[in-house]
């Protein structure tokens, strides 16, 4: 049983990725599926804003990532998923 974590915000990512991306992001989910990270937001930051001026924190998967392919090639794939800020 998974302990339930403390959230504070809930970030839904849409991006596009390379197949070699995408692969890489694969790897970088399984082995922090269940672990926080840490990661650099960039969400609703104003563009006049300080570029120095840094908003970080650890973060978790909410559900696993969601793939699929933009074009019949296989190439580039769109990309969901959902990032938990952790307490």
């Amino acid at each position: 049983m998974q302990t339930p974590k403390n959230i504070i915000k809930n970030y839904s990512i849409s991006s596009i990725m390379t197949d070699s991306n995408v692969k890489n992001f694969e790897g970088f989910y399984r082995a922090f599926r269940s672990k926080p990270f840490p990661a650099l937001v960039t969400d609703g930051m104003a563009a006049g804003q300080n570029e120095d001026t840094k908003a970080s924190g650890f973060f978790h998967f909410g559900n696993p990532p969601r793939f699929g392919y933009l074009s019949h090639s296989g190439l580039v794939s769109d990309v969901d998923f959902n990032l938990n800020e952790v307490i």
